[in-house]
């Protein structure tokens, strides 16, 4: 099944694009679509398991937001999107 992921930075320079499809195997979870991008880019995977200090990404999949201990029982279906930021804070 085709799935499609959305990143803002610093995983936009990582990837080398802001928005990327993946063929994942039907019954995937969104852990399973980390793992691939994990696989497919290094430094994905540096920015986002790897580094020293820890970013509070948040993931989006399609509208719903997932938390990070919520990933491996999420699944992922045709055509959704997952969607990868670093939330902006103000003041």
């Amino acid at each position: 099944m085709r799935v499609t992921v959305k990143v803002g930075e610093p995983l936009r320079s990582a990837v080398g694009s802001r928005k990327v499809a993946l063929e994942l195997p039907k019954g995937a979870t969104v852990a399973d679509l980390l793992s691939s991008l994990a696989d497919r880019y290094p430094g994905f995977r540096h920015e986002f398991y790897e580094r020293e200090i820890d970013l509070p990404y948040a993931l989006f999949l399609n509208e719903g937001q997932i938390k990070l201990d919520e990933v491996e029982k999420t699944p992922v279906s045709e055509g959704d999107t997952l969607f990868i930021f670093l939330p902006v804070a103000g003041g």
